[in-house]
């Protein structure tokens, strides 16, 4: 799996195989439908697409945190790509339990 979402207390990691990143304005948080404000916890990079622009990505991994009083169950969705251009369809992921 290239992105695997953890949930402990209230940060969500998204740990990101080697070779992989995640678009930053890709990432959305919801609890039943509804969007859940979280923010960043490290830094994004800049990537540049020759054909479509810049882009926030992130490689290795990203963390969010969310509000202490929001729990589980989570529906984080996300879309990333290989570094060799084959990119994934949006795809998510239901958090049910802190690990």
């Amino acid at each position: 799996m290239a992105f695997k979402p953890v949930l402990s207390g209230n940060i969500i990691t998204i740990n990101i195989a080697e070779g992989y990143y995640l678009y930053q304005n890709k990432i959305l948080l919801q609890k039943q439908k509804t969007d859940v404000e979280f923010k960043f916890m490290n830094k994004s990079l800049q990537k540049n697409f020759p054909q479509f622009g810049t882009y926030s990505v992130y490689l290795d991994r990203v963390q969010l945190k969310i509000a202490p009083d929001v729990k589980p169950p989570l529906t984080i969705r996300f879309q990333g790509c290989s570094a060799e251009g084959l990119c994934y369809p949006p795809q998510q992921v239901t958090l049910t339990s802190i690990k």
